[in-house]
């Protein structure tokens, strides 16, 4: 992977979408869980 010198940018847009699909993927998988519990 290639280190990129602009990191405000990538942090603030990359990281919040990584952190919005990791919190849709918990409560999808917590949502199922609780179903099937």
């Amino acid at each position: 992977m290639p280190r990129k010198r602009r990191r405000k940018a990538a942090n603030s847009r990359e990281g919040y979408l990584l952190i919005a699909r990791a919190v849709l993927i918990v409560v999808d998988w917590a949502l199922r869980t609780i179903r099937l519990g």
